[in-house]
């Protein structure tokens, strides 16, 4: 995957510039029935070429940073009658192992990196951050129980809930700017 952006800014403070961002992943899922097993290993690669000179005093910057991952889950259904209405509950426990060693980014120009919400999706997402200036580190595990009722006719999720945990080894050292 890849994507090449040019950032302009009518305020003279803010970085303008280009980036550069490759990733690419290696990764197989194994299925066992209702067991999914999935390692996974991704290089994400990132390139700077500023119109102007950053704290460090280069136009240019480059980080690549490897992220290794071990997802596994379990899908386990029944047939459930609830409301009136015939249904198939499943029970869908999750783990998602997380591992990125920590690369000080601090010198590099934030263009588009925000925090991720945190929601069901965001418990699995390798990158506690959006857009491409920032790759947190981490050493952690993501937990999560899920149960969905759906209609066994249509297969159309009637509800979802979701609990879920991210549990840090190492506390993340890469952060974002406070303005």
């Amino acid at each position: 995957q890849g994507e090449f952006n040019r950032f302009t800014n009518a305020d003279p403070t803010k970085p303008i510039g280009n980036r550069l961002n490759a990733t690419g992943e290696l990764g197989r899922s194994f299925n066992f029935g209702g067991l999914n097993l999935t390692p996974k290993l991704a290089l994400n690669a990132t390139s700077y070429d500023l119109d102007q000179a950053m704290s460090n005093g280069s136009h240019s910057a480059t980080r690549v940073l490897p992220t290794f991952s071990l997802d596994s889950g379990l899908t386990m259904e029944r047939p459930v009658h609830v409301f009136d209405r015939d249904l198939t509950q499943t029970l869908e426990p999750r783990i998602q192992y997380v591992r990125t060693p920590f690369k000080d980014q601090s010198f590099l120009p934030l263009f588009d990196s925000a925090p991720r919400d945190f929601n069901q999706y965001a418990i699995y997402n390798e990158n506690a951050f959006t857009g491409g200036d920032r790759i947190s580190d981490a050493n952690q595990a993501s937990f999560a129980l899920s149960s969905r009722l759906l209609d066994p006719t249509t297969g159309q999720v009637r509800l979802t809930a979701t609990v879920g945990q991210i549990y840090r080894f190492i506390a993340p050292q890469v952060s974002l700017p406070v303005f």
